[in-house]
This record gives structure tokens, sequence and C-alpha cells, in this order.
């Protein structure tokens, strides 16, 4: 049985947000398979997802049913993935100095103080993927490497949670849409996969030094060929419209696919069993997973990357002018990041207590939030916030509720109603976000905790289209994937003094003094 999520929970203005005794209801319903269904069919008459009247029974579309008509676009691919993070990295590393700090030194022999910056700025540690499907991410490597494991565990881990919860017998995970006319005839709840993990370009903050970058060789030593290749044979092998241009894609199950270099093979058993681990609270990442997904050809992209060249002449400029005042800083202008390339934070799909059960089993404690139709978690592109404030002119509040929205923060789970996979992708984007970036970890909530905290955060759109930075993730634009996959480079601040050794005694706020341009809103 394929199992859709068909809650019927709606966040317009028309309706507000539901009573907390509705939420747990459609909550219930959600999981005994048919029965939503069912009593939409004795209350309503079904629609098709173009509108005309059919049968009695409300249509169901999954994502996969939708896909199987034509062949899917293949995605983007690791190299592809590092070459449109570098091009971005200028204009969406917001590097700002915002103080100076007086440290000390002391020895047995003098005590020592200086001055150094405190500088902020963001670095591309996350990509951020929503999908319809599990075994369906835009990533080409990372898709063809986890996504049938991926699918698989998810589906035996789910079936647990029905089993043990209800007593439901064997159901698939699956995403996909349930629209009728009983509610609203715009009324279109969907269910969409959230997935987190490292961007392969978050390497290139932690090894970036004034005298160039120092990226560490992977640990595991299968592919013995890491000499560094000549740029001009890259270029003959690279294609800008697309493909492999990472030079292979993985090998899984001991089959190759791609071109040239198949790289180190990798059993399925064994991404299975690693996922499954990950569940449980392992994090030991495999570096033989590394080296599927392209470590080493994006390592020596970037290493030859004009970026490098000059990132490096504007720091050392900054080096210069705080030498007069006996600033010192360090060897990197760059804040430990601590980031770490191609590993999972967050996996909706072994998440998916929370994540397919969703409110109240996601998010409890929010429940405030979640119930008030003012609330401060709306998604909406800022443009049409400011229209509303300057068209109603009223308390900030009430414009939120009133102007358009594409969904809300909480509740942190898949289903949305939003018949938009695009700005639906969006939403489930920043709700993983919104998880990573808590304090203290949720209860009953499976992923990762990064080990930095996110202070801010920052979007580029990686799929289907390449849009620059901006703060709000809506405004990265609504373009349309006909398979409802989207993905979007998560840039997270990060804030330090360059030069760390000794004891910091104070800082003193300056500016902020921009060295690369702000991130639009």
């Amino acid at each position: 049985m394929k199992y859709c999520n068909a809650k019927k929970r709606s966040r317009h203005m028309t309706g507000g947000r539901k009573t907390l005794s509705a939420a747990i209801l459609a909550a219930v319903l959600s999981v005994v398979g048919g029965m939503a269904p069912a009593l939409a069919q004795s209350s309503t008459s079904g629609t098709s997802p173009a509108g005309n009247a059919t049968d009695q029974t409300p249509t169901i579309v999954t994502a996969e049913d939708v896909a199987n008509l034509e062949p899917m676009s293949p995605g983007f691919t690791s190299m592809e993935l590092a070459e449109a993070t570098l091009e971005q990295l200028p204009m969406c590393l917001e590097y700002k100095i915002t103080g100076i700090t007086l440290r000390v030194i002391i020895t047995p022999w003098f005590v020592y103080y200086f001055w150094t910056p405190h500088v902020e700025h963001y670095s591309p540690d996350l990509l951020a993927m929503s999908h319809a499907e599990l075994n369906a991410m835009p990533w080409v490597e990372y898709n063809a490497l986890f996504g049938e494991a991926y699918k698989q565990v998810s589906n035996v881990l789910f079936a647990k949670i029905l089993s043990t919860l209800f007593g439901l017998p064997q159901t698939e995970i699956g995403g996909g849409r349930y629209l009728d006319k009983g509610w609203g005839k715009h009324q279109a709840v969907q269910f969409t996969e959230s997935t987190i993990v490292g961007n392969p370009v978050a390497m290139f903050i932690d090894a970036f030094t004034f005298k160039g970058i120092n990226l560490p060789q992977p640990a595991d030593n299968s592919n013995q060929n890491t000499k560094r290749s000549n740029p001009s044979d890259e270029k003959q092998s690279g294609n800008k419209s697309g493909g492999n241009r990472g030079g292979r894609t993985p090998s899984v199950g001991g089959q190759s696919s791609g071109n040239g270099n198949s790289g180190p093979q990798v059993p399925t058993d064994t991404v299975k069993n690693w996922l499954s681990s990950w569940a449980n609270g392992n994090t030991n990442w495999l570096p033989i997973f590394s080296q599927n997904l392209g470590y080493t050809q994006v390592m020596m992209m970037m290493a030859n990357s004009p970026v490098v060249q000059s990132i490096k002449q504007l720091m050392q400029q900054i080096d210069a002018a705080l030498s007069s005042i006996n600033g010192k800083v360090g060897d990197s202008p760059f804040c430990p990041v601590n980031a770490t390339p191609f590993e999972p934070y967050y996996l909706s799909g072994l998440d998916a207590y929370a994540w397919r059960l969703g409110y109240p089993v996601a998010d409890p404690d929010k429940s405030l939030t979640i119930m008030n139709p003012l609330s401060r978690d709306k998604i909406a592109p800022s443009s049409e916030e400011d229209y509303g404030k300057v068209l109603f002119n009223l308390p900030p509040e009430l414009v939120k509720f009133l102007t358009p929205r594409w969904g809300h923060v909480y509740p942190r789970e898949g289903a949305l109603d939003q018949p938009d996979t695009s700005k639906h992708g969006a939403v489930v984007a920043e709700r993983g976000r919104s998880l990573l970036a808590e304090s203290k970890k949720p209860l009953n909530r499976i992923y990762r905790i990064p080990k930095y905290i996110m202070n801010g955060a920052a979007w580029s759109k990686m799929h289907p289209v390449q849009t620059i930075c901006h703060r709000n993730i809506a405004n990265t634009g609504a373009d349309i994937e006909k398979h409802s996959r989207y993905a979007w480079t998560l840039w997270t601040s990060h804030d330090c003094d360059l030069f760390r050794h000794g004891i910091p005694i104070v800082t003193v706020p300056i500016g902020p003094i921009y060295v690369t341009p702000a991130i639009p809103e």
C-alpha cells in the first residue's frame, strides 16, 4: 500500500490555524491508510488535478506516478555544485569587520598585549534538498549512492513505527498530493522529503590560508590517483551544459556507471547498514563515500580555482592595514566552521516518526505558535510583506496574516497545504534548517547536531535554476521543476577573532566595515 500523507490541515487566511483537537484528529487519520479519503468521499465530490469532476473518490496523485510519465532530468553533479558555490562565494560571503579585540598572552617571561579584528562572514556549510520521493534527490552522485538504500531503510523503519503504534501491515513510504473540493478548491495537501547534507565547498573555508588553500587528502586510499590535475585538462572534460563533470557517477553494488574512473565500488548493503546506524546515532562517516561522491575531483578543482587568488589578495590588503595598529590576523582570514562535506545532517525519511505523523507528534512544544494565526513563523517573499505594509498600514502581526504566504516553519513535518511544489520545497527546506538551528535537540527527532551555532542563514538556489544569495529563502524564486526536486546552498553565519591565541580582554565594536557586499534580503 502506498502511504500518502493526506492530512487536510490548512493555514489559509480564511481558516486560520485549526484547533488542537482537529490537528490531533488529522494526525491520527493520516496514519490509518485510507480513512481520510473515505471520509472525504462521503462528504465531498472528488476532482482531478485539473479540476474536472470525476467520481466520488478523491484523486491521489503521487510524485512517483508523475515521474514515470517521462525520463527524469539528471539534476546536478558534485563538480557542478562545487563550481557554482565557488562562483557565488564573493557575493555570498558577506565578510565584515564588526570590532577589534584586545587579547593578552601571558608567559613566565613576559606579558604581551595585541589587537586583533573581530569578523563575521557566511560559509557554504550545507546543501538543503527538497524532493517528493526518497530516491529522487536532485544531486546526481548523492542519489546514485544513497537513493535506493535510503528508501529501503526508511520503509523498514516506518513500517516498524506503524506496526508498533497501530498494528498496521507493511506500508511503503511515498510522497504525493491529495485534492478535493471539500474545504476549498485551492486545497492541495502535499508531502515532501527534506535532506540536508554537508556542502563539499565547506572544505574551502576551513582549508583557506593567506598562502593559499591547504586541502586535506582523503583518508581512504582506495583511489591512489590524488595528483593535482592540469587545469586545461579539467576544462576539456568539463561541460557547461551539465552532465558528468565530476568524471564519473557513483558505483554502487559493484556496478559502474558513468565515464572514466568509476571510483571505489560501494556494496548496497554497506550503504544500508550505515544509514541504519546513522538513525541510531552513529556519525562515523565512511571515507569511501566521500571518494564515491567526487571528493578528489572537487578538491583538485578548488585548489586551482581563481577564487583562491582573488580572496587571497583581498585579505592581504586587510592584513597590511591591520599591521599599522599592531593587529594580528593569524594564518586564515576565516573563522573555523568545523564543516563536514558530504555527510548528512538531516534525513527526513529516517525521522519518519515526527516528519510523517506530523503535529502533535512533531513540535508539541510549539502549539501556541502553531495555533496562532498571527504567528511570526510565516514564510513568504519580502516584496509581498512590504506590499502588505503599504496597502493596509496595519500592525505587523496582522499584515503578516493578511498578505500571501507560502507556509509556516511550524509544525516541522513534510505535509503542507501548498499546491506549488517550488514553494512547498522552500518551506520544507526552511523547516529542516530550523531543526538544525535548535539550541536543544527536540525529543523524538533524528538528525545530526552541527558543531557550530547557526546564528544566521542565507540561501542560494542550486536547482532547478541558480540564483544569488538571499536571507529569505522565498526570495530565491519559485521556478517549478517537473519532478518536484529542489536544492539550495545553505550559507551559515560565523564570527570570531582572527587571531585566537591568548585570552580575550575586551572587544570594541566598530563598523560594521563590509569587505564584501552585504547579502540582500
